[in-house]
C-alpha cells in the first residue's frame, strides 16, 4: 500500500504538468505585448521595436481563444558583441515588472533581443502555453 501511495504521489506532478502542455489538435495560442503587432501580412514575425514602444505597451495581452495571461519568463541579450543571455525573470501575471522596465532603461545603446517565453495562459477551461515572443529592440530613429 505504501508503494502505491508513493507511486501516486510521485506521478501526480507529472500528470498535472501535462495539462499545461498543448496537444497537436489544440489551436496555437498567441499573446502580444500591448498593441505591438507580431504579424506582417498574416505571417508571424519578430518585430523591430524601440525601448519606448515596449515601455508604452507593458502588458501581455492574450488573443482569443485564450483569455488571460497567467505568467511568463523574460530574458534578454543586450546589444553588445560579447553579451550573454540574461538570467530569466519569472513573472506572475501579464505586466512587465519594475525590474524588467529598469533593465530596458539601463540599456545604453537601446539594442537588445528580448525573449518572452513559457507564457502561461488561461484557455479552454484550463492552463495552456502560448507561442513565445521575440522582439528586436533598436534605438529610436
Amino acid at each position: 500500500m505504501k508503494k502505491l501511495v508513493f507511486l501516486i504521489w510521485a506521478l501526480l506532478p507529472i500528470s498535472v504538468a501535462s495539462f499545461a502542455q498543448n496537444t497537436p489538435n489544440q489551436p496555437q495560442l498567441y499573446v502580444t505585448l500591448g498593441h505591438i503587432s507580431l504579424f506582417v501580412d498574416g505571417k508571424e514575425t519578430s518585430p523591430v521595436v524601440t525601448r519606448e514602444d515596449i515601455l508604452a505597451n507593458p502588458t501581455l495581452m492574450a488573443l482569443p481563444p485564450a483569455n488571460e495571461v497567467l505568467g511568463y519568463k523574460f530574458r534578454m541579450v543586450p546589444g553588445s558583441k560579447d553579451a550573454k543571455l540574461t538570467e530569466p525573470i519569472i513573472v506572475k501575471g501579464a505586466e512587465l515588472t519594475t525590474e524588467i522596465k529598469q533593465m530596458l532603461l539601463n540599456q545604453k545603446d537601446a539594442r537588445a533581443r528580448i525573449f518572452i517565453d513559457e507564457i502561461r495562459v488561461k484557455a479552454g477551461g484550463g492552463e495552456m502555453r502560448a507561442r513565445p515572443i521575440l522582439l528586436v529592440m533598436q534605438p529610436k530613429k
